[in-house]
C-alpha cells in the first residue's frame, strides 16, 4: 500500500462531500498527512481569471473568497483546530478541475463524496466521482452517505 501524505478532498458543500471531508480529516490526522481541499465552481467566466491578473475583485472573485473562508471555518470546526488545509477554488468542469488540482498538489489519494445514484437518475445526472475514477490513476476513496429513506 502506498503512503498517503497528501490527501485531496473534493467539496461542493453537499452532505456527501461534507462526509468525505470528515473522513479526509480523520485520515490526515491518523496518517500525519497534509489536507488539500478543492472546490470547483460550475462557471466559466473570463472575468475571474482577468480579475486575478488585474487584482480587482469581481462578483465571482468575492464568491470564491467566500467559499475559501467557509471551507477554512468548516475544517477548523470539524478538526477542533487540529488540522490545517490548503484550499484551491477553481472554476469549470468539476471532474476536470478535481483531477487538475490532484496533479498540481501531487495528491496521493483523492477523497470524494457520492450520492450513490443508480439507474435512470445516474444516466441523466452522471457522476463526477465516476468520471474521476475512470480518468485518473490516483487512488480514489468514495464516501457515500446512507439515506435512511431509500436504504
Amino acid at each position: 500500500m502506498s503512503e498517503f501524505k497528501r490527501i485531496l478532498v473534493a467539496v461542493d458543500f453537499s452532505l456527501p462531500s461534507i462526509t468525505a471531508l470528515e473522513n479526509a480529516i480523520v485520515l490526515c490526522q491518523q496518517l500525519d498527512a497534509s489536507l488539500h481541499i478543492v472546490y470547483v465552481a460550475d462557471m466559466v467566466d473570463e472575468k475571474v481569471s482577468s480579475a486575478e491578473i488585474n487584482g480587482s475583485d469581481t462578483v465571482e472573485m468575492k464568491v470564491f473568497k467566500e467559499f475559501r473562508h467557509n471551507l477554512e471555518e468548516l475544517v477548523e470546526k470539524m478538526s477542533n483546530g487540529k488540522t490545517e488545509a490548503l484550499i484551491e477554488v477553481e472554476y469549470g468542469d468539476a471532474a476536470e478541475g478535481i483531477m487538475q488540482v490532484a496533479v498540481k498538489v501531487s495528491a496521493d489519494i483523492i477523497v470524494m463524496g457520492t450520492h450513490g445514484r443508480t439507474g435512470l437518475e445516474h444516466l441523466i445526472v452522471g457522476s463526477v466521482a465516476e468520471t474521476v475514477m475512470r480518468k485518473t490513476s490516483i487512488p480514489l476513496m468514495c464516501v457515500r452517505v446512507q439515506n435512511e429513506a431509500t436504504d
